[in-house]
């Protein structure tokens, strides 16, 4: 078609038809809309707990959009990440105590959608994605770096 697309426009493009392709569960609900379900729940959680409004067209939202579609496939695949990064965990809890507390309140919200408890490892990931969320975000709402 020789149209030019930037390395980001690649990459979504790729994701959008990846999620197009993987079906529906047992329950007959196609996965995308499970995951866009969920998405869309611990997304209310995060802009609660930090008072925040996300911008669902910045490239940290779409990174952390692809991680809960992917997390859901791990859970729906009873799949759980383990890189035994109970350091990094620790001294993420620790640094970024708020961050920790609004993924426990997620972390509850998800206990109860899977009827299982989610590992260390994927609760590190939460807290990366949602920490890129909410400082960036935060910085936005006091004027320190322009909207993108």
């Amino acid at each position: 078609m020789n149209v030019h697309l930037e390395k980001g426009e690649i990459t979504c493009i790729a994701m959008h038809l990846i999620s197009a392709f993987e079906g529906t569960n047992k329950a007959g609900v196609s996965k995308t809309e499970k995951s866009s379900r969920i998405l869309k729940k611990v997304t209310k959680i995060i802009e609660d707990y930090f008072n925040i409004k996300i911008n669902q067209n910045s490239m940290n939202f779409f990174r952390f959009r692809y991680h809960i579609q992917y997390f859901v496939k791990r859970k729906e695949n009873h799949e759980e990440l383990t890189e035994e990064m109970g350091e990094l965990f620790d001294g993420m809890k620790e640094s970024y105590p708020k961050t920790y507390q609004c993924v426990c309140e997620i972390q509850k919200y998800l206990e109860e959608e899977f009827q299982e408890t989610c590992s260390k490892d994927e609760l590190l990931y939460l807290m990366i994605h949602i920490n890129r969320l909410y400082s960036k975000e935060d910085c936005n709402r006091k004027g320190i770096t322009p909207q993108e």
